[in-house]
């Protein structure tokens, strides 16, 4: 959900850079094979480590209606070191404080839109994004 907030403050794209910190439930939609393109769900409930989230987000304006596109997946880790991962299909619940870095760029259709009259390209750093604690 922070995520999600966040890329929503502005016309700015994000890419999540590095994620560190214990979950306690999420869901995941795996491939049932690499042949398929048929999936399946799992719901985790316990104390799961994040060992890589990845995703990014881009938002998209269309007829006036504002929504952004994109997603994650991750790979957790449990208590006796197994280890499942895949697309991230619902809310990640955090077990403990969770550490998010992202980067965020202007896609190429707000790029032009910033051009000064000497083709320079205005950069804005983007505002941090706070850290998602147990009840967040």
């Amino acid at each position: 959900m922070k995520i999600m907030s966040f890329c929503q403050q502005g016309p700015e794209a994000i890419c999540i850079l590095y994620v560190n910190g214990v979950i306690s439930k999420v869901v995941i939609s795996r491939p049932q094979s690499s042949r398929t393109l048929f999936t399946y769900e799992v719901k985790l409930h316990g104390r799961y480590e994040i060992r890589t989230l990845s995703g990014s987000f881009m938002p998209k304006e269309k007829c006036g209606r504002r929504s952004i596109s994109g997603g994650m997946s991750v790979s957790l880790v449990d208590l006796h070191g197994h280890v499942v991962g895949g697309r991230v299909a619902g809310p990640l619940v955090a077990a403990s404080p969770v550490n998010v870095v992202v980067g965020s760029f202007l896609p190429s259709e707000h790029e032009q839109k910033l051009k000064t009259q000497n083709n320079e390209v205005i950069s804005t750093p983007a505002a941090p994004m706070s850290t998602a604690g147990p009840n967040t």
